[in-house]
């Protein structure tokens, strides 16, 4: 993956991988997230961020469905098993740190075909219930 600057400087590669996929840049437009998934390298399978203007990427430990919001937080939904209730968490990458934002039934009725966004000032997430196609809006933070 290279960023490759308008102005004709040197492009910068941001990250190597076999097929990166899901790539999704910040708001600020200063980070970019993305996943690894089937590398010839299985140790590099997951959930990735890695700073625009280059830099190492570094791999976070949750892996799940992600958005961006706030505008560099990244809003993740971490993988659960089939009976488990639905999490929310916000990484931090100016600080590499991970606080859970809605520990348990994040999203009453699951998410449907990872049909969610967060809003730009990352205070809500809308998304559409798997339990009756209905759009739904969840506070993510109380102020």
């Amino acid at each position: 993956m290279w960023r490759i600057p308008v102005d004709g400087a040197p492009p910068v590669q941001l990250a190597e991988g076999d097929r990166p996929r899901g790539v999704r840049l910040s708001a600020s437009g200063r980070w970019v997230a993305f996943y690894l998934a089937f590398e010839s390298d299985p140790t590099r399978d997951g959930l990735w961020i890695v700073g625009s203007g280059g830099g190492a990427p570094r791999r976070l430990e949750a892996f799940g469905s992600y958005r961006w919001g706030s505008p560099d937080l990244l809003f993740l939904v971490p993988l659960a098993g089939p009976h488990d209730s639905l999490s929310l968490a916000a990484y931090d990458p100016a600080t590499a740190e991970t606080q859970v934002i809605r520990p348990d039934d994040a999203f009453p009725g699951g998410i449907a075909a990872n049909d969610w966004s967060v809003s730009p000032d990352g205070r809500w997430a809308a998304y559409r219930s798997a339990a009756d196609a209905a759009l739904w809006v969840v506070p993510l933070r109380s102020d």
